[in-house]
């Protein structure tokens, strides 16, 4: 494992991270809304992070 693997690596955590915040920041800006834009009610937005093919899994085996 090279440093510049690692420093992607870690990137890659930290850019997920930030999205979980930024929908959590949208989540709780809409806390008090009661449509969205499409005439339905406002729904909670939900993050589900996944690796990527061939990253970390790849070196477990």
């Amino acid at each position: 494992m090279t440093m510049f693997h690692s420093m992607n690596t870690t990137a890659s955590a930290l850019t997920a991270q930030r999205l979980r915040m930024d929908v959590i920041s949208s989540n709780m800006a809409n806390v008090d809304s009661t449509r969205g834009v499409d005439g339905k009610a406002y729904r909670r937005k939900m993050v589900v992070l996944e690796p990527k093919e061939g990253s970390f899994s790849s070196f477990l085996n």
